[in-house]
């Protein structure tokens, strides 16, 4: 995922350090070693959303997933996504459990499998961050980043025109995962 995005952004403007601004969230779904910049690759997919929508826990995550995996589906039957060891985003029981789950239920088109793979830890380059840097380029090109729409009219021609996704309030799923929770007695020190 991309760095927290404030909009408008406000570099230098110490003024400005308390003021609300709107909190946007990019997760970025590349291919493998650079190959969104071939002429015949498959497509960049960014998937989009802000604060006032949700936010970045591990549910929303996963729903940022379960969204990418559900518009792939249609081409492919095998998915194979690679994480980098970011424990807290992709290491995490609600991501398995939801994903599962969402693959064994009945809801249209699904893959037959998805397989996560994680990069070494500490020697990881993923085409998602020179993804990310073109989004940042277009951020500071245009001056005029003001809301979430002209956010989004900035990643779309970023890196050959990727898909770009915008999530509503009705795509992020809230469910139950499927861990268990530790027994903890009240200890009192």
């Amino acid at each position: 995922m991309q760095k927290v995005i404030m909009l408008p952004p406000m570099p230098g403007v110490k003024s400005c350090v308390f003021v609300n601004r709107l909190v946007a969230y990019h997760e970025i779904f590349t291919p493998l070693g650079g190959q969104h910049k071939k002429k015949h690759a498959k497509q960049v997919m960014s998937i989009l959303w802000y604060k006032g929508i949700s936010g970045r826990s591990a549910a929303d995550v996963t729903s940022a997933f379960i969204k990418a995996i559900s518009t792939t589906a249609e081409d492919a039957k095998d998915i194979v996504i690679w994480c980098d060891n970011c424990s807290a985003q992709n290491k995490n029981w609600n991501l398995f459990t939801s994903i599962t789950r969402y693959i064994n239920s009945n809801a249209g088109v699904l893959p037959h499998t998805v397989t996560f793979k994680y990069l070494e830890t500490g020697h990881t380059f993923l085409s998602a961050d020179s993804f990310h840097g073109l989004v940042e380029n277009n951020m500071r090109r245009r001056k005029n980043v003001f809301n979430f729409h002209d956010f989004v009219t900035v990643v779309q021609p970023c890196g050959g025109a990727p898909k770009t996704v915008e999530m509503h309030y009705h795509d992020f799923v809230v469910g139950q995962t499927c861990q268990r929770r530790k027994n903890c007695k009240d200890t009192i020190p």
